[in-house]
């Protein structure tokens, strides 16, 4: 509960905060607006843009083809899946909050191309729209593709010490697979499937979300990257459980599962303390049982 509202303030400070700076800024199409009504346009078109967006990079996550693409593409097609399903929308907040009329405005070619209705109004709000939509998608994502980006080099967790560096002859270094069994192994292997970084290993400890990013821990460390909690869920299947909207675990991972002051919550034994949601204390109980303490060794 504690995570969804973190992400909730987080989404609605950000929407508010994008509203403040183009009303501030008198952006078109609200410019003719008071200023209480302009902040209210300019709210309702940054939620439903930015809502549209996320969702947008939710579905592409979902199919193994997209999840194989690098972050910027991924995030530059749900722009643009975005905006095509925002334009429409557009139109109709133009509706409650109408434009001047064309004697007086500019009376220029994306204005006349609007008044003639139909296909050509969708065609003028999205050449109007697109620009100031994509900048902003763009500058949301700048500062979280950025960290994935360095996420490839993964920190060490605390306690685990990092495996010893191959040394081998000079020159590119072909990996080849004994066995077939090897191979499918490594097809198999969260890196190729999740898009995760081949150095994170392929037993992850918990999965936390946060919006359409995962946060991901292994014994070897933690990385940043994008994707959907109900891709991990399938891939793992009962090796694993949700336990929360935004949390996975992984079973052999718990160490305690308790009940505290805020609710029930789950312990892992790399110290992490993730909460569980209400409709699904049961069926983590019945599963895991509760109350318990397991050893560390």
């Amino acid at each position: 509960m504690g995570s969804r509202l973190a992400i909730t303030i987080r989404y609605v400070v950000a929407v508010l905060a994008i509203a403040a700076l183009f009303t501030l800024a008198e952006a078109e199409p609200a410019r003719h607006l008071p200023t209480s009504a302009a902040f209210a346009f300019w709210t309702l078109s940054v939620g439903v843009g930015l809502a549209l967006a996320t969702a947008s990079v939710a579905c592409l996550t979902r199919w193994s083809g997209t999840r194989r693409l690098p972050r910027w593409r991924l995030i530059s097609l749900a722009g643009v899946m975005g905006l095509l399903l925002y334009t429409p929308l557009s139109l109709s907040i133009e509706v409650v909050f109408p434009p001047p009329t064309l004697d007086d405005a500019d009376g220029n070619f994306l204005d006349e191309l609007e008044s003639a209705g139909g296909s050509a109004a969708l065609v003028a709000e999205l050449l109007q729209a697109g620009p100031l939509y994509l900048l902003t998608w763009a500058l949301l994502n700048l500062a979280p593709a950025t960290a994935i980006n360095r996420s490839a080099v993964v920190t060490a967790a605390p306690g685990v010490l990092p495996p010893p560096p191959r040394i081998g002859p000079p020159g590119p270094v072909t990996r080849t697979f004994t066995t077939d069994a090897d191979a499918d192994a490594a097809e198999l292997s969260p890196a190729r499937q999740l898009g995760w970084p081949v150095a994170l290993g392929q037993e992850p400890l918990s999965v936390s979300a946060d919006l359409h990013y995962l946060h991901v821990s292994t014994a070897l460390g933690r990385a940043t990257v994008l994707g959907s909690l109900a891709a991990v869920e399938a891939h793992f299947g009962e090796t694993g459980l949700r336990i929360h909207r935004s949390h996975w675990v992984a079973r052999s991972a718990v160490r305690r599962i308790a009940r505290g002051a805020s609710g029930w919550r789950c312990e892992l034994h790399d110290g992490q303390r993730l909460p569980i949601s209400r409709r699904r204390v049961a069926e983590v109980r019945a599963l895991l049982g509760s109350d318990f303490v397991l050893g560390d060794d």
